[in-house]
């Protein structure tokens, strides 16, 4: 047989045990970002007892680990922050310390490992989002103070410039919301889930054209699938689906993790739930991104039980593609050739 790929129907999720040299303690909301093929930057997060201080270099392809050391204007600990990584570069924005819903902005020189300070203008927050749209940095949405105030504004950040602006979109704007998830896909920025102002969870899609600034409430008929209201989960952009994994559901005083893999096809507005022989442990606040057809999750937090949480520190490997003869194979060997 001729060594082809395809899109596996049936994933497998497998642990990757990794060289416990210089290993980040247990974490949640961490800055998490792909600079390479094969490594991952990870920075900061939420222990569960206190903020991280260290960024680690995570090696998928050695299984190892390699604490990195920064000069110039190092940012605090902090967790929730949003991370992005643009040409040799790494932007950090906002986040929360214990005392403070940050404001603050900062760029990482993945040549010399400097940190400098970069202009401020949006209000200080924690669990938003943030793309990278050519030379733009744009965030939406996030919690804002301890008082559980939420936000639905949109800031660009313009490289070239070094300057802020606040952008007021129109059409079917969402409610305000933070640790809510999305994607950029062919100028439309994807937005799902959340939590409200009421600290429920939210299962609504969003789309916003960064054409026009319009906002569009992707509604779906009653009789299709829709994943359940979902807080802290991650969102992956893979081809032409954006794919959420875990998460944890919240309803009032209901608080429940999810093991759960849903993906969304961008072109033909449709969820399916991902069937999935070996499942993650559940969990919720992780973070994730994918290398070379793989998605590699790190961390997270379950509830052990009514406020109490566990916090994590493993990692994860889901393969999206693989050789169909190597996976024809693996799935007679599951016994489950007959589904495919």
């Amino acid at each position: 047989m001729d060594k082809k790929s395809l899109d596996i129907d049936i994933w497998n999720w497998h642990k990757v045990e990794m060289d416990p040299t210089d290993q980040p303690d247990n974490s949640c909301k961490s800055g998490f970002v792909g600079i390479s093929d094969s490594e991952i930057l990870v920075m900061y997060g939420w222990s569960g007892y206190r903020c991280n201080s260290d960024i680690h270099i995570l090696n998928i392809e050695s299984r190892s680990w390699k604490r990195l050391e920064t000069t110039g204007k190092v940012p605090c600990p902090r967790y929730g922050m949003t991370t992005l990584f643009n040409k040799g570069k790494i932007y950090v924005f906002g986040g929360y310390n214990l005392n403070s819903y940050l404001d603050d902005f900062f760029e990482l020189d993945l040549k010399t490992y400097n940190w400098k300070s970069l202009p401020q203008e949006p209000k200080g927050r924690h669990s938003h989002v943030a793309f990278f749209h050519n030379d733009e940095m744009i965030i939406f949405g996030g919690r804002l103070n301890h008082d559980g105030v939420r936000t639905n504004d949109m800031w660009y950040y313009t490289l070239n410039e070094k300057k802020w602006r606040e952008v007021k979109g129109f059409g079917e704007v969402p409610a305000e919301r933070s640790s809510h998830v999305g994607v950029l896909f062919e100028n439309q920025i994807y937005i799902f889930g959340g939590v409200d102002l009421n600290e429920d969870a939210l299962n609504d899609l969003y789309s916003y054209s960064l054409d026009f600034c319009h906002w569009r409430k992707i509604i779906l008929p009653s009789d299709f699938l829709i994943p359940p209201p979902c807080s802290s989960p991650t969102a992956l952009l893979y081809k032409s689906r954006m794919i959420i994994v875990g998460g944890q559901y919240r309803l009032s005083s209901k608080r429940e993790d999810f093991d759960e893999t849903f993906e969304f096809d961008l072109i033909e507005n449709k969820w399916k739930k991902k069937k999935i022989y070996f499942k993650i442990p559940r969990r919720s606040c992780h973070n994730a991104t994918i290398l070379n057809n793989s998605i590699i999750i790190f961390g997270g937090e379950f509830m052990e039980r009514e406020h109490s949480f566990k916090h994590l520190n493993d990692v994860w490997k889901l393969d999206l593609v693989k050789d169909i003869q190597s996976e024809l194979m693996n799935f007679l060997e599951l016994d489950i050739f007959a589904d495919i």
